[in-house]
C-alpha cells in the first residue's frame, strides 16, 4: 500500500490513538494541537508533531498541512471544527474527515464540504450491539455514506460449500474481497470461486447501507 500524508488535528483520545495507529502501519503523519502535553505525548511515535492552533491558516501552512493526502479534523468542538475545516478548503486538501459527537452536525458538515464525518460513539454503539447479538460478525465498519465492510466467519451452511456455490453477491448484496483460512496470518485477496470453505474461514466484503441486514441476518440464523 502506497504511503500516504495524514494530517491529524486535535490529539484527545481518539485523535491521538488514531494518528499512532496510521504511524504504526507506516502513514506520514501530521499531528497538531493546542496543548503541548499532547503533542509531546506523539513526538516520538509520528513524523510531525506540532502544537499550535489548527483552526489557524497560517499554522497548518507552516506544518505542511497542504502536502496531505488526508486530514481527519478531530476537535471536540463544532465551532472549531468549521474554522479549521474553511482553513483546510483555503489550503485545497484532496480529502477532509471530520469527527464530531452530535449526529445533527452530520448534516452541516457535509454541505460544508466535509467528504466523510465520522461519529464515534454511535459508530462504535452499532459495532458493539452486533458484536453483541451475532458472534460470527467479528466487524462492520461504515466506510463511506452508502458502504459499509463486514468482517464475518463462515456459516455452518456454507462449509464443504465452494466461494461460486454459496454466490454471495447474488443471494446476500456482498462484494468478497478477501477470505482468511484458520492458521493463516494474512488474508487472501486472489479469492478462487472453486475454493471450499472450511470451518472457522474468515471473510471481508463489502456491502451497502440498504443491503447490510442481508449478510447479518444470514449469519443470525
Amino acid at each position: 500500500m502506497k504511503k500516504k500524508v495524514i494530517a491529524v488535528l486535535g490529539l484527545g483520545l481518539f485523535g491521538s490513538s488514531l494518528a499512532r495507529t496510521l504511524a504504526e502501519n507506516g502513514q506520514e503523519v501530521i499531528a497538531i494541537d493546542r496543548e503541548m502535553e499532547w503533542v509531546e505525548n506523539l513526538a516520538d511515535h509520528v513524523a510531525y508533531a506540532v502544537q499550535g492552533d489548527f483552526s489557524k491558516y497560517e499554522v497548518l501552512k507552516e506544518a505542511g498541512v497542504g502536502s496531505a493526502d488526508v486530514v481527519v479534523i478531530a476537535s471536540s468542538k463544532f465551532e472549531n471544527s468549521i474554522m479549521t475545516l474553511l482553513a483546510l478548503q483555503k489550503l485545497e486538501v484532496p480529502q477532509i474527515i471530520a469527527k464530531t459527537r452530535q449526529a445533527e452536525y452530520r448534516k452541516v458538515l457535509l454541505k460544508l464540504g466535509v467528504d466523510q464525518v465520522i461519529l464515534p460513539e454511535a459508530d462504535m454503539g452499532v459495532r458493539f450491539a452486533n458484536e453483541l447479538t451475532n458472534g460470527s460478525v467479528l466487524d462492520l465498519i461504515q466506510l463511506d455514506n452508502a458502504n459499509q465492510m463486514v468482517e464475518f466467519t463462515a456459516h455452518g451452511k456454507w462449509v464443504g460449500k465452494t466461494i461460486d456455490q454459496v454466490n454471495f453477491r447474488q443471494e446476500y448484496s456482498l462484494n468478497l474481497l478477501a477470505i482468511k483460512s484458520q492458521g493463516q496470518d494474512e488474508f487472501k485477496v486472489d479469492i478462487d470461486p472453486n475454493y471450499q470453505i472450511q470451518d472457522k474461514d474468515t471473510f471481508i466484503g463489502l456491502t451497502n447501507n440498504q443491503e447490510v441486514q442481508q449478510i447479518l441476518k444470514a449469519l443470525d440464523k
